[in-house]
């Protein structure tokens, strides 16, 4: 393949860093770049680009805390599974996909008997904000919904973001995102 332009570089670059920064596996991180970047990767090529960029991070990794906010992070929504609230990551892309998916599988499983008592999530664009340094912004919601269980539920996601070592914080508004302050820092 030929020199990249310039623009379309900093592009891969720029989503390869993304893409890692989730955490998944590389060789799927080299298959999703040549899925959006097909008329100047091949597989091959994008193999080469992240184990390169795989290998720097394992390097920056050994200056990281023990314990890092994603881990933190991970053990939070770990505890909000188990007592109820569906937790997932980097899910959707954006907030209005994310409840109305999360809420189907919410209720589906209260239809098969499994105690659900809501959702907290956090999409795309708010995973993007937070690896380039922003606080990270959960939606929540309970199932079913109401300004009181609502309520309840982001006082379950402030407890346990606090209990893993986080500072959340939220101002009471059920309408309104709790947010992480963290450095994105997850572990390959």
């Amino acid at each position: 393949m030929k020199r990249l332009p310039t623009a379309v570089l900093a592009d891969i670059r720029e989503d390869m860093t993304l893409l890692l920064a989730e955490g998944g596996p590389a060789d799927d991180v080299a298959r999703q770049l040549v899925r959006w970047y097909r008329r100047h990767l091949n597989l091959t090529s994008a193999r080469r680009r992240v184990a390169r960029a795989v290998a720097a991070q394992r390097r920056e990794q050994t200056s990281w805390p023990a314990v890092t906010d994603c881990d933190r992070l991970d053990a939070a929504f770990a505890a909000l599974e188990a007592a109820g609230v569906l937790a997932r990551h980097s899910y959707m892309g954006c907030s209005a996909d994310g409840h109305a998916e999360l809420y189907r599988e919410a209720v589906a499983a209260r239809e098969t008997g499994e105690r659900v008592r809501g959702y907290v999530f956090y999409h795309f664009q708010c995973f993007e904000a937070a690896v380039k340094g922003h606080v990270l912004y959960l939606a929540f919601a309970a199932v079913p919904s109401g300004k009181a269980a609502d309520k309840r539920v982001a006082g379950r996601i402030v407890a346990a973001l606090a209990a893993a070592g986080l500072k959340p914080a939220w101002d009471g508004d059920p309408y309104r995102s709790v947010f992480v302050p963290l450095i994105w820092q997850r572990r390959r």
